[in-house]
C-alpha cells in the first residue's frame, strides 16, 4: 500500500455510490468524502489532519471496508457532518473529541437532538472504529461527542510508552478522576445547543466501559438528562464511586463516612465475552450487583466461550490481532449493536 493510503468506499444517498475516499492511517482519510458533481460535506474530525487512526494500514483497511459497506450508512441520504470538539476540563486536561450529526435524510431538523457520548479504549479518541460508529449513530438522529479521556490530538495513544501513563492516572486512588472526567465529557455534549440536554446517553468499550459504568455506579447524582449507558467488553466490576462532596471523605468502594446512593434510573446494557481475560466475570457480576442495589434497569448480553468472542469482539480490525486474548466475532458484534441501537432508541427516543 504507497503512502499508506487506501480506497474507502462510502455509502450516499439510498444505495453505495462510487464515492472514493482516501484514508491515511495517519489520517486525512475518513474524513473527507469528494463526490462527482457535489459539495464536499462539513467532515473534519480533528485538528491534526494527519492524526493516525490506526494501529495498522491493515487494520485501517479491513475497519474502511467495514465502514463502506455498514448497511446503516449505506441507506441514508443526508449528510455527515463531523467537527474538532476541543476542551478543558476543570483539572486542565484538553480533550481533542470530535462532534458528529447529520442533516438531511429525512431526519428533523430545527430542534434540539438526544446526544451519545461515545468513550474510546485504552489507545484514546483517535480511532476510526470509533468515527465508523458515529457516523452510524448520527444517521439515526443522534448528536454524538467522541470524548478524549487521555488529551490525545494526534493519535499518539495508539504507542503504548504515551498512554500507559495517561491511563495510569485513573488506577488506584485516581480512580474517582475517571468518572469525573467522563461526566465532564457528557455535561461538554449537553451542552451543545445542538443536544437536548435531556435525553442523553454513554457507550463505551473497554477501559470507556469501565469509565461509563463508573458514572452510573457513582453515589454522586447521575448527570441529568442521562437515559441510558451502554458498556462493550468493559473492564468492570464493583467499584461505586463516592460523593465526595456529600460525604466530606475520600472517594471510593465503601468506607464509613458513605451516604446513601441515590436510585439509578437510567437504564443499562453490558456486553460481555465469556472468555474476555480482562473481564472475568466476578468483576461483571459484582458491577451488576451494585447496579441492582440502587434499582437500576439493566440488561446483561453474554456470549459464550465457544462462540469464539473474547476481548474486543466488537472490532473487526482485531482480526489481525496476534494477541489470543483479543478477537472479532461477526456475530456477537452485530447482535452487541442490534441491541445498543434498540436500547438507545427506546430511552432516547430520536
Amino acid at each position: 500500500m504507497s503512502d499508506r493510503t487506501l480506497t474507502l468506499l462510502l455509502a450516499t444517498g439510498a444505495t453505495f455510490a462510487c464515492a472514493s475516499l482516501v484514508a491515511r492511517v495517519r489520517s486525512r482519510a475518513a474524513r473527507r468524502l469528494t463526490m462527482s458533481g457535489a459539495a464536499e460535506p462539513a467532515v473534519r474530525w480533528a485538528l491534526d489532519d494527519d492524526a493516525r487512526t490506526a494501529a495498522s494500514a491493515d487494520q485501517a483497511h479491513i475497519l474502511a471496508q467495514a465502514w463502506g459497506s455498514d448497511p446503516e450508512v449505506g441507506v441514508f441520504g443526508g449528510t455527515l457532518c463531523a467537527e474538532p470538539f476541543v476542551r478543558t476540563t476543570t483539572d486542565g486536561l484538553v480533550m481533542h473529541g470530535s462532534l458528529a450529526y447529520c442533516t438531511g435524510g429525512g431526519l428533523r431538523e430545527g430542534s434540539p437532538r438526544p446526544g451519545v457520548c461515545l468513550v474510546h479504549t485504552a489507545v484514546g479518541p483517535q480511532d476510526l472504529y470509533l468515527r465508523w460508529r458515529a457516523h452510524a449513530l448520527a444517521t439515526r438522529g443522534y448528536v454524538v461527542l467522541i470524548a478524549d479521556l487521555l488529551g490525545d490530538p494526534h493519535g499518539d495513544g495508539w504507542e503504548p510508552a504515551w498512554c500507559g501513563p495517561r491511563r495510569e492516572v485513573y488506577t488506584g486512588e485516581g480512580r474517582p478522576l475517571l468518572q469525573r472526567r467522563t461526566r465532564e465529557a457528557l455535561q461538554q455534549l449537553a451542552e451543545s445547543p445542538l443536544v437536548d440536554a435531556s435525553r442523553l446517553a454513554l457507550v463505551g468499550w473497554c477501559f470507556g466501559g469501565r469509565a461509563v459504568m463508573d458514572v452510573l455506579k457513582a453515589c454522586t447524582p447521575a448527570p441529568p438528562g442521562l437515559r441510558a449507558v451502554v458498556s462493550f467488553h468493559g473492564v468492570v466490576d464493583g467499584y461505586v464511586p463516592h460523593d465526595l462532596t456529600a460525604t466530606g471523605g475520600s472517594e471510593g468502594s465503601g468506607g464509613a463516612e458513605a451516604v446513601a446512593a441515590p436510585p439509578i434510573t437510567a437504564r443499562a446494557l453490558l456486553c460481555h465475552a465469556e472468555a474476555d481475560p480482562f473481564v472475568p466475570r466476578d468483576g461483571v457480576d459484582a458491577c451488576l450487583a451494585a447496579l441492582g442495589e440502587r434499582g437500576c434497569r439493566w440488561e446483561l448480553q453474554a456470549f459464550g466461550a465457544a462462540g469464539g468472542a473474547r476481548h474486543s469482539f466488537t472490532n473487526p480490525a482485531q482480526a489481525l490481532n496476534e494477541n489470543p486474548a483479543f478477537s472479532y466475532d461477526a456475530r456477537a458484534d452485530a447482535a452487541s449493536w442490534a441491541a445498543a441501537r434498540e436500547l438507545l432508541a427506546d430511552a432516547l427516543g430520536s
